[in-house]
C-alpha cells in the first residue's frame, strides 16, 4: 500500500535564522494560484484538505504531502466510542439498581 505521495502545491516551508524569537518556528510560503488550485483539487468530503509536514533525510529539508488516509470502514470514531461507552454505562447502573432492589426486598425483616 506504498501510494505515490503527492506533494503540496503552492507551499514552501523555511526555517528560521537562529537570531529569531523562540517562538518563531519557521515560515510557510503561499504561491496563492497555485496553492488554492492545489486546495480546490484535493479537499475531502467535509471539505477539508489534510497536509503532512515532512522532513527529508536526505537534505533534512522540510516538504509537505498529501495526507489522503481516511477511515477504514467499520471503525468507529471516538465519539462513536463514547456514546457505547455511556450507554453500557447507563445499562449496568440500571441493571444494579434492580439486583440492590432484588436483594433488599429478600431481606426477612
Amino acid at each position: 500500500m506504498n501510494k505515490e505521495m503527492k506533494f503540496a502545491g503552492g507551499m514552501t516551508f523555511k526555517e528560521v535564522p537562529e537570531t529569531a524569537p523562540e517562538t518563531v518556528r519557521g515560515q510557510i510560503f503561499f504561491k496563492a494560484d497555485e496553492f488554492i488550485a492545489f486546495l480546490n483539487a484535493n479537499k475531502n468530503e467535509r471539505g477539508y484538505v489534510n497536509v503532512k509536514m515532512m522532513k527529508s533525510m536526505k537534505t533534512q529539508g522540510i516538504y509537505f504531502i498529501l495526507d489522503e488516509w481516511k477511515k477504514p470502514e467499520g471503525l468507529l470514531t471516538d465519539e462513536e466510542k463514547q456514546r457505547i461507552v455511556t450507554a453500557r454505562d447507563n445499562h449496568n447502573s440500571r441493571n444494579e439498581d434492580q439486583s440492590m432492589e432484588a436483594m433488599a426486598s429478600e431481606i426477612p425483616f
